[in-house]
């Protein structure tokens, strides 16, 4: 059995072009893709300064690991339009006296 052999198609320059332009209109697709989605969703903003906070790191870390040490739990709820704090120890025994201290707002991303 005889096999047919083909002659490879030449590369003119409309194949160039359809190409190149198929190539780059991926690549910009996919950019204005994330672009959007990286518009839309949180924008992680946690601290002003990333390096002023993290010269305060050991001290947050060590203020952490004390609060867990406690086993303190805090527990928020509305009711009739005010928030209610309650903070019990780990034997769920209310903790009394203890200062909380509470900032309330938007999300770090204010044009929502």
């Amino acid at each position: 059995m005889a096999h047919a052999t083909r002659t490879p198609r030449p590369v003119t320059g409309r194949t160039v072009l359809i190409t190149i332009v198929a190539f780059f209109g991926v690549i910009i697709a996919v950019n204005l893709t994330l672009t959007v989605f990286a518009l839309r969703s949180d924008n992680g903003l946690v601290v002003k300064n990333s390096y002023v906070a993290s010269q305060n790191f050991n001290r947050n870390m060590a203020e952490a690991r004390a609060q867990e040490e406690l086993g303190w739990r805090l527990a928020a709820i509305r009711e009739n339009g005010e928030l209610i704090v309650r903070l019990h120890d780990r034997d769920g025994i209310a903790v009394e006296g203890a200062t909380v201290t509470a900032k309330v707002g938007q999300p770090g991303d204010r044009a929502r």
